[in-house]
C-alpha cells in the first residue's frame, strides 16, 4: 500500500501517501451514511485507545503512541472508556443475576 517509505501515516490513500485531513473526513462521512450512525475520526481514536485499555491494559502506552500523544495521562483522561464499559458490564451482570433469583420459573 504505501509506495513512499518514508511516509509514517496511519491514513493512506490509494496512491500510497498519506490522506490529508479533508480526505479522511470525506471517507467518514461515506462510512457513516452507510452505516446510518455518525462516526467521526475522533470516535475512531476513542474507540481505538478503549479497545487498546480493554484487551492489553498494561500496554496502554501503545494506545499513547497510537494517538501521537506526548502524555500518557491524556490518553487516559480523555479518550480511554475501559472503566465505563467495564462497569456497565458489572451493573448488567448484577441485574441479570437479581433476575434470575427471583424469576419464578426458576
Amino acid at each position: 500500500m504505501l509506495r513512499r517509505p518514508t511516509c509514517a501515516a496511519l491514513w493512506v490513500s490509494a496512491k500510497g501517501g498519506a490522506l490529508s485531513d479533508h480526505a479522511i473526513d470525506k471517507v467518514f462521512s461515506r462510512l457513516s451514511k452507510r452505516l446510518g450512525v455518525r462516526i467521526s475520526p475522533h470516535d475512531a481514536r476513542d474507540a481505538a485507545a478503549t479497545t487498546w485499555a480493554i484487551s492489553a491494559p498494561e500496554q496502554i502506552g501503545v494506545a499513547r503512541d497510537l494517538l501521537a500523544h506526548s502524555d500518557l495521562r491524556t490518553t487516559i483522561k480523555h479518550y480511554n472508556r475501559a472503566r465505563g464499559i467495564e462497569a456497565s458490564r458489572a451493573y448488567r451482570k448484577v441485574i441479570s443475576d437479581m433476575r434470575r433469583k427471583h424469576d419464578p420459573r426458576g
